[in-house]
């Protein structure tokens, strides 16, 4: 209705000039002012009423906002302000007119005058009309309503109070010809801060806008208005430009789309979530999705910043083991002053079938931005049918605090562990460790980590006490847009095993390294292969063999897995191992088959 209501206004305006051309061309200077005072009159009423008209309704829709009551005073107000500036200057113009009339026209004046207090006194009744019909909304609202009347009425009054004592009345039809042609068009404004914008001059953009401050209200001038505020900073007054367009057009996905940056830039979080899921919902092109998705998975990583997280996951499987015990594959060993040995069934690779239980659980909570602790704990129990004495339990523990600084990670743990095994030594271990990680591009990251564990053996096994000490660094590269997206993990290590019972021959220095490769062949397929080497070399000789003994052992593993369901997944793993030591007796091979299942839930 309101666009059809200017359609005609400008209509009446082009109207009005050709009669203004026809008239002076004749010298018809009497028809060309009634001509001008009675179609000018018209067309300000009518451009009043429906701008007072529009700016009612979105306001009054807007009344679920907190912030309505002030926003109507201020429409109000700022409506006064503007019809006293703009009188002002038609005042001004005015004067520097009369001198091309003569007092001849006095009588032509009052007519215009009679004519254009018609329209505005329909204009006054409209309003009380309008407010009228929103008394229902409460006594707030009416108050609301009479102050903005007032004060409207009041600027009616000034205006007229200002125009009367300082004119004839032969020059109304002059005043509002010049009102007529002063008049500042929204479009050609909204247009220039459009090529602003797709200029990159969003300050030059926002800067025009803010000298309009009487455009505010037009759908196009809001729009780039809001935008412009948006990108320069002036996030608050985008927001509300943005805001009073939705409200008009609330299928508007390109307006709920600024709307939702517009929230996010003001750290409106769950209402830009809000407005962003609204519009994926309507399967928007495809790069405005991925678009989309970006700021989703930020505004998830934002929540968590503040919200403790937590999960827990359940694990079963069997599998197959070659060598239990991992012993020699020899039969017969030689050792000094003793001469050849013939090992014991015992003492020879011992195969059996195996099940494996596990469940476990984990929580963070972040302290700031910035800072956040963590623990887990799990505990595990893998039994042999064929075998006995070395079913295995083992319980783990590990809380610390992990600081974020940019592309630079800190995290600095404690942990513990409690292990069980029917008749071979086994230790428990407790210990701490730091671990810097760098973000060196998107892709690559660089890591450091030291740590020292104590392990503690059962009171028979003191001897095997011992401390050891490590230190490892690593680097991480990833290809998101290679096939399959691999992730190389490459580490070295060095570390020292200190015998604390005074058996120098039982502590050693190692060194190794590690290569991993990972690959997402799909969203639910994942394959992971990796190989180590570290090679051992004792403090002291060998107390069996008088020598010095050195260990070099080889590693590989694969895995993989496919995921069910976002919480079930099934993985199918292979584990080798090849011990090569010059003393013979502590050589061995090992290899592990298994099939787990593992359910696996999180809070987030």
């Amino acid at each position: 209705m309101f666009s059809q209501l200017r359609s005609s206004l400008t209509h009446l305006q082009t109207t009005a000039n050709g009669l203004v051309k026809h008239c002076v061309k004749k010298l018809d200077y009497a028809l060309c002012i009634i001509s001008l005072s009675v179609l000018t009159g018209l067309v300000l009423s009518f451009n009043l009423l429906i701008s007072l008209l529009s700016e009612c309704a979105k306001k009054f829709k807007a009344f679920a906002y907190p912030f309505a009551y002030q926003n109507a005073y201020a429409l109000c107000v700022r409506s006064q302000e503007i019809w006293l500036r703009e009188t002002s200057k038609i005042v001004r113009i005015t004067l520097v007119i009369c001198k091309l009339f003569d007092d001849g026209l006095v009588y032509l004046g009052k007519v215009t005058l009679n004519l254009f207090s018609i329209p505005v006194n329909v204009i006054i009744f409209v309003i009380r009309l309008t407010f009228m019909c929103f008394n229902q909304l409460g006594e707030d609202l009416r108050k609301v309503v009479v102050t903005g009347y007032h004060c409207m009425r009041d600027g009616f009054n000034a205006a007229l109070n200002i125009s009367i004592p300082l004119m004839k009345p032969s020059m109304y039809g002059a005043i509002l010809a010049t009102a007529i042609i002063g008049t500042t068009s929204n479009a050609d404004v909204a247009d220039e801060m459009k090529v602003l914008i797709e200029q990159k001059k969003s300050a030059e953009a926002y800067a025009l806008g803010s000298k309009h401050p009487e455009l505010m209200g037009d759908p196009l001038f809001d729009y780039f208005y809001g935008v412009a505020a948006t990108e320069t900073g002036h996030v608050s007054m985008g927001v509300l430009s943005l805001e009073r367009v939705l409200l008009n057009d609330p299928n508007n996905d390109l307006v709920r789309l600024e709307l939702a940056r517009a929230y996010y830039a003001q750290g409106e979080y769950l209402r830009a979530k809000d407005e962003f899921l609204a519009v994926k919902k309507n399967q928007p092109p495809a790069g405005v999705v991925s678009t989309i998705n970006v700021y989703l998975d930020d505004i998830k990583a934002k929540e968590g910043m503040y919200k403790a997280t937590y999960g827990f996951y359940v694990e079963l499987g069997m599998g197959y083991n070659n060598n239990v015990n991992a012993a020699t594959a020899v039969n017969n060993i030689i050792l000094p002053y003793i001469g050849p040995i013939t090992l014991g069934a015992s003492s020879l690779p011992q195969k059996s079938v195996f099940g494996y239980d596990s469940i476990g659980a984990n929580f963070a909570m972040p302290i700031t931005s910035d800072v956040s602790v963590f623990a887990n704990a799990n505990t595990s129990a893998q039994r042999y049918s064929q075998v006995n004495g070395y079913n295995l339990n083992v319980t783990n523990a590990t809380t610390g605090v992990k600081i974020t600084d940019g592309p630079n990670t800190y995290k600095i743990a404690g942990f513990g562990s409690i292990a069980q095994i029917d008749q071979v030594p086994v230790p428990n271990t407790y210990g701490a460790g730091g671990e810097y990680v760098r973000q060196l591009t998107d892709t690559q990251s660089a890591m450091l980590a030291v740590g020292s564990t104590v392990l503690q053996y059962p009171s028979q096994f003191n001897a095997y006490n011992s401390n050891l000490n490590i230190v490892t660094a690593g680097y991480r590269k990833a290809f998101p847009t290679v096939k399959w997206k691999p992730v190389l993990d490459a580490a070295l290590s060095t570390s020292h095993q200190t015998d604390t019972s005074n058996r120098p021959d039982l502590g050693r220095k190692i060194n190794g390294a590690t290569l991993q490769a990972s690959f997402l062949p799909t969203d639910k397929f994942g394959i992971t292969l990796g190989a180590g080497y570290a090679q051992s070399k004792y403090d002291a000789n060998d107390l069996l063999y008088q020598a010095a003994r050195k260990d070099n052992l080889y590693s590989g593993n694969a895995v993989l897995q496919y995921k069910l369901t976002k919480e079930l997944s099934a993985r199918m793993e292979f584990t080798y191992y090849n011990n090569q030591s010059n003393l013979v007796l502590y050589g061995y091979e090992q290899w592990t088959g298994a099939i787990k299942l593992r359910y696996a839930w999180d809070s987030n």
